[in-house]
């Protein structure tokens, strides 16, 4: 019976090509944002981390500044999986003198058009969307003076100090060290905190 069914699988439950979303899903998080590169016309990007479980198709996304929304096209793979970093460059990137070293396994993507909603500037959210509905945003527009998004200064990044912390001013932060797409920020040390008063 079983080689049966392996040769003949019944053609009305393909479940290969349906889109699976679990009640409770594990959402791709904006773990890095920057708006002001020294090359503004193609050096631009925002940085997703999957803390899984599974993986994720960021094709099935958009993203949008607020002013204008876009699809998620993928350079080569479309998939992050647990524990990975996807990068949202701007398509204009390959063209550039290529400044980041994005570390192997990187999963990078394209926005559908030319640009990053109509560019993105230090006031600008970054929102992104499934089905419509925000997943993971940074500089929550309904929150008028909570200080995010804002503008670190060229070349520098904003980034979410730990990927479960909310769209908060105090989850976010700028290293001077410069930006690390496809990789966690630097100068963030996690662990056990044992000072006798907490440093936070």
């Amino acid at each position: 019976l079983m080689g049966a069914l392996m040769n003949s699988p019944p053609s009305g439950n393909d479940l290969k090509t349906m889109q699976f979303v679990p009640e409770h899903p594990a959402w791709p998080v904006i773990s890095e944002v920057l708006c002001n590169p020294v090359n503004e016309d193609c050096d631009e990007f925002v940085e997703f981390y999957f803390p899984g479980p599974g993986q994720v198709d960021m094709s099935r996304f958009t993203i949008t500044d607020d002013d204008t929304g876009d699809i998620l096209v993928a350079f080569d793979t479309p998939f992050l999986t647990q524990g990975g970093h996807g990068l949202l460059m701007d398509p204009e990137y390959e063209n550039g003198s290529q400044p980041y070293d994005i570390p192997p396994g990187t999963v990078v993507i394209y926005p559908g058009n030319t640009t990053i909603g109509d560019g993105l500037s230090g006031t600008d959210p970054v929102i992104l969307l499934h089905d419509s509905v925000p997943v993971s945003v940074y500089g929550t527009p309904e929150i008028p003076g909570d200080n995010i998004p804002f503008d670190p200064g060229t070349g520098l990044s904003v980034e979410r100090i730990e990927w479960s912390l909310p769209d908060a001013p105090a989850s976010w932060y700028s290293s001077g060290m410069g930006p690390t797409p496809g990789s966690p920020p630097q100068g963030i040390t996690q662990g056990v905190d044992y000072a006798v008063s907490s440093i936070r």
